[in-house]
């Protein structure tokens, strides 16, 4: 509906929590912040950026405290900032795709791609890929997007990166794994694949789920079957 209809966007606690500490984490990385103005900058506009309720009050706060914790006792491991934000048009087969990479760096092993998530993240499992785990697939998803950058930073830079990284900020943890290239092939075959089903599918069935109508969908307010359960989604 965002996309094709161009419904106004309203975003929810979530997206407003994220959107909150990537943009402080974008001012610190390209030094318009200093290292000790972080906290009070977080502190003096919360309540201003984060105007969505959250579940529960204690979520509010949990929240509100891993982040001040996270941003108190910042370190960020990479030195050599190529680019933050950095916005990317690139291809995939004859068709244009867009995106915005939290953050290139350097280093001796090259170039690493940073994607900051508010969303707890794990590792993979010691078993992987022989048995994965919910966690797993759950990583892998993310992953795709994070080898379509990889496209775009050889189509920019002229060189594959040699990590892919996630800065799991609530649970102050970075997960760094090395990129492959076959694995960047294969996403870009799903990605023609899904951009191609995308084109060909006239009937859209919605997806009605209480947690994600919700508290994640930011175009519940003009969503015609979020209204039609009284405007809370069916479970």
């Amino acid at each position: 509906m965002k996309y094709i209809f161009h419904e106004e966007k309203q975003s929810g606690f979530f997206a407003q929590f994220g959107s909150f500490v990537h943009k402080i984490l974008e001012l610190y990385l390209s030094n318009e912040l200093r290292k000790d103005e972080l906290a009070l900058y977080y502190i003096s506009n919360f309540d201003i950026e984060v105007t969505g309720k959250a579940p529960s009050r204690k979520m509010r706060f949990d929240f509100y405290l891993q982040g001040l914790e996270y941003l108190s006792e910042i370190d960020f491991p990479h030195k050599e900032i190529v680019a933050v934000e950095k916005e990317v048009e690139y291809k995939i087969g004859s068709h244009d795709f867009v995106g915005y990479i939290d953050v290139v760096s350097n280093e001796s092993t090259g170039l690493v791609i940073t994607d900051h998530k508010s969303r707890p993240l794990k590792p993979f499992s010691k078993k992987y890929p022989e048995k994965k785990t919910q966690a797993d697939i759950e990583l892998e998803a993310f992953l795709r997007q994070q080898y379509l950058y990889a496209w775009a930073i050889k189509q920019i830079y002229g060189t594959f990166p040699s990590h892919l990284e996630f800065n799991s900020f609530r649970e102050r943890q970075f997960i760094t794994i090395p990129f492959e290239e076959k694995h960047m092939y294969d996403t870009l075959d799903w990605a023609e694949r899904t951009r191609s089903d995308i084109a060909q599918n006239h009937i859209w069935t919605p997806t009605i789920e209480y947690w994600s109508c919700n508290h994640l969908c930011d175009v519940k307010k003009a969503c015609e079957f979020f209204h039609q359960c009284g405007g809370r989604a069916l479970g």
